[in-house]
């Protein structure tokens, strides 16, 4: 680690019963739970941070704490202590489980059983998907991984395959979309299995309806929802905007693909993602308003007019989100 005045300040060494979950991989570079690599300059803040909520995460992962929560959402309606967990957000260890049944994706399994094994070897015109689909996916798996400890192999990318070519043949009407392979990469962060994360990512994508067909209506009338609400609530940053030629669809468009997947830092992408899961995709338009809102004063100081330092910058400040609270 740099130790001199110029440099980021060195990374203090986690306590031994820290209980963060963090590796170190063979060079000594620190990584998140899910095999990230944390850039130095943001080692600091991430490792203030992770000791800050040690305690928290703990006790909310407690199986007598969440008792009350989980027999809730087995209720037709959940109570306030649900509501409560997924706001605050729900532990790395509880999200696979309670995704699927806050989604009711569970249930959707159980109903489906066998149903992804068999579209996935099928064979014939009739359930295959076009030629173009399967040759995007196999471009796209390729540097989907990009960068992840764990699941940079082979075992992992045939998954990844697998997922995407079955909902390609499952839903031939949209086929697949480039965003679609990151939104399974998260999912596959949160280790689902196969055929959980297909219907995970069936559900994602209902979410938001005509988003991922050819024409991308639903998803350029959201695009017009965010531009018209950053005019309503944030006109300073509009008005910057506006100067520099920065339209919504810049910045919007490929987050919303994609649900945020590689435009926040994982434990803030997954703080949001418990929000959708229990609040739907209003907590997507909400939570990207909130991004610029926090981000607003640092893009208007930039002080220029070049697109080309504009966008990075504003990636940028997604990427120093580490605090999800």
């Amino acid at each position: 680690r740099p130790s001199s005045s110029s440099g980021p300040r060195p990374c203090r060494r986690l306590r031994s019963n820290s209980g963060s979950g963090e590796i170190f991989d063979s060079n000594g570079d620190m990584q998140d739970r899910y095999g990230y690599k944390i850039p130095e300059t943001l080692l600091p803040q991430y490792t203030d941070w992770l000791e800050a909520t040690k305690d928290e995460n703990k006790r909310r992962s407690e199986s007598e704490a969440n008792a009350p929560i989980l027999y809730s959402l087995s209720q037709p309606y959940f109570d306030f202590h649900a509501e409560q967990l997924f706001r605050d957000g729900v532990p790395p260890s509880l999200r696979r489980s309670l995704y699927l049944q806050v989604t009711g994706v569970g249930n959707t399994i159980a109903r489906n059983r066998g149903r992804y094994d068999s579209i996935l070897a099928a064979r014939g015109d009739d359930l295959e998907e076009s030629n173009s689909a399967r040759e995007q996916i196999s471009r796209d798996i390729k540097r989907t991984f990009t960068g992840n400890a764990r699941l940079s192999n082979d075992n992992a990318l045939a998954k990844l395959s697998n997922i995407l070519k079955v909902y390609a043949r499952y839903n031939r009407q949209v086929g697949y979309s480039q965003s679609m392979s990151f939104i399974v990469l998260g999912l596959l962060l949160l280790e689902f299995s196969e055929e959980e994360a297909f219907w995970m990512l069936e559900y994602m994508l209902s979410l938001m309806p005509d988003c991922y067909d050819k024409e991308l209506s639903g998803m350029k009338a959201d695009v017009e929802m965010i531009e018209y609400y950053v005019r309503a609530k944030l006109p300073r940053l509009h008005a910057y905007f506006l100067r520099n030629f920065v339209d919504a669809n810049f910045y919007a468009f490929p987050m919303l693909m994609c649900f945020y997947v590689g435009y926040l830092p994982y434990e803030t992408l997954f703080r949001l993602w418990d929000r959708i899961m229990y609040k739907g995709a209003i907590e997507l338009f909400r939570s990207c308003l909130k991004f610029l809102f926090h981000m607003q004063e640092k893009l208007i100081a930039l002080g220029t007019r070049d697109i080309d330092e504009i966008m990075p910058a504003i990636i940028e400040a997604h990427l120093n989100l580490f605090d999800a609270d």
